[in-house]
């Protein structure tokens, strides 16, 4: 089965209503095998056969590069049912489920404060540094889509600024968050910052933060 794409690769292997012997399947991407199933069954088998599923549930292959690919599906038989020691016939549907590759981006929370201290109950704002690396151009990412907080779905950037942060001689994406709307709460550890490049890849990436002023008004932070 040819599949042009660029992303995460599953598929889901199905007997058909008419199989009549026991198979595992291999899952090969351009030739290379990735995966094999558990032995399938086929409707209407008896024991010990009735009790094995009739689909190999969505199998993960992994991530493939942009361009066109082939899946194929190779079958192994089990004595049982018609197979008497030579599986005559076989047969199936193949499910075939793509999903976006998420880029990993490195992400300052509070750039330059090793702390990076979030009072929850602030009206102020979070700064938030996308960093440029080796491996990925904060300058691709479109800060429409961005939102920062506790899952990654929260706030939107109130400003958004291209600048030389961590002066390396490359451009990063800064932004700048309303503390209240992160849903940041006392006690967390971590946030979470998701968007997507200007080209629609998904982007997300994380950092550790240290909550303050969460004690009564009686007590006060170390």
């Amino acid at each position: 089965m040819p599949v042009e794409t660029a992303s995460v690769l599953q598929v889901q292997y199905t007997v058909r209503p008419t199989h009549c012997g026991s198979v595992r399947v291999h899952l090969f991407v351009d030739g290379a095998l990735e995966a094999t199933s558990d032995f399938l069954g086929w409707p209407g088998a008896p024991a010990p056969f009735s009790d094995l599923a009739l689909d190999t549930g969505l199998v993960d292959l992994g991530p493939v590069p942009p361009g066109a690919h082939v899946v194929a599906v190779q079958a192994e038989g089990q004595v049982g049912g018609c197979n008497v020691g030579q599986l005559p016939d076989w047969g199936g549907s193949l499910r075939v489920v793509t999903s976006p590759l998420v880029s990993t981006a490195q992400i300052d929370i509070r750039p330059r404060s090793p702390s990076n201290k979030i009072n929850p109950r602030s009206h102020g704002k979070v700064p938030v540094a996308i960093l440029t690396t080796d491996t990925f151009d904060a300058t691709t990412v479109d800060p429409t889509t961005v939102r920062f907080g506790r899952t990654g779905t929260e706030a939107v950037p109130v400003r958004s600024a291209l600048r030389d942060f961590d002066e390396d001689g490359d451009l990063d994406l800064v932004l700048s968050f309303e503390t209240g709307a992160t849903g940041i709460q006392c006690g967390d550890t971590s946030a979470l910052l998701t968007g997507q490049t200007f080209g629609g890849q998904p982007v997300e990436g994380s950092d550790a933060v240290s909550t303050v002023g969460c004690r009564s008004r009686h007590s006060r932070d170390d």
